[in-house]
This record gives structure tokens, sequence and C-alpha cells, in this order.
């Protein structure tokens, strides 16, 4: 979602169906827990022990899909975190390039500065909407699963 805040939507899609992706992979762990008994799921303790308790007659392809979406969304937002400024940096500086070898080709009415300031800053509704959006659909592909 910081992505699509900051207006940098290709990463963003990028990074949006990789977390998509992870987080579904990670939701496989619910197709073991649906045969719990009902008294696993009164705290995160309970269920963690059962989990680990039981994690020899889960199927094995099940826990290693889930592991491997709980690691994989970890790695992507520590990555995120790491160079998620040098990627906004990197789009920015493109950003002005353009518009500036622009400004050189057509000599247009709207001073540069202007269009600068409207092709930055932040977009908080598609903020909210890429945020939204992740967080439903995950839910939505677990109900159906």
């Amino acid at each position: 979602a910081w992505f699509f805040y900051r207006k940098i939507y290709f990463p963003g899609v990028f990074f949006f169906l990789m977390t998509f992706l992870f987080s579904v992979m990670a939701s496989a762990i619910n197709l073991v827990l649906n045969s719990a008994p009902d008294e696993v799921f009164k705290s995160y303790t309970v269920m963690y022990q059962y989990i680990a308790d039981n994690i020899s007659t889960f199927n094995t392809n099940i826990v290693t899909i889930s592991g491997v979406g709980l690691l994989g969304g970890v790695i992507l937002r520590i990555f995120s975190a790491l160079f998620g400024d040098w990627i906004y940096r990197k789009t920015a500086l493109e950003s002005i390039q353009k518009l500036k070898a622009s400004d050189d080709e057509v000599q247009s009415d709207i001073p540069l500065a202007l269009r600068l300031r409207k092709k930055g800053g932040v977009n908080p509704f598609m903020g909210l909407i890429g945020l939204f959006a992740l967080q439903w659909l995950v839910q939505i592909i677990y109900m159906i699963l």
C-alpha cells in the first residue's frame, strides 16, 4: 500500500501480488486446522501448541507451502523496508528526467514546477485501496478454500 500511496504503481503492483501470493500460501495451514477441535482456537498459544504437537500428522505439502508463504512474506517485508525508499527515489528521478526532457522538446504553457508538483506527491486514496484490497482478497480466498 505504501508504494501506491507514493504513486509508485509498477513496483506497487509487484509487491501487492507477491504479498497476496505469500499470504494465500501461509493460510494453507488453515486447511489442516479446519479439522481441529474448537478448544484449539481459544488463544494463539494453544493453537501453536496444537500445531507443534500434531505436525507429524499433517500433510507435509500443506505445511511446506505454509512455511514458504510465511518465510516469503517476512523476506518480502524486509526487502521492501530496506529498498523501498531507494525504489521511490529512483522512480522519482526518472519521472523528473522525463518531465524535463519533454519540457525541452515541447514548450508547454504549464510551468515545469507545477507539472512536477502534480506528478509527484502522494495519493492517500490509492494507499487505502491497496491496503484494504489486500486484506479483503486474502480473506475471500480463505473463505473459498
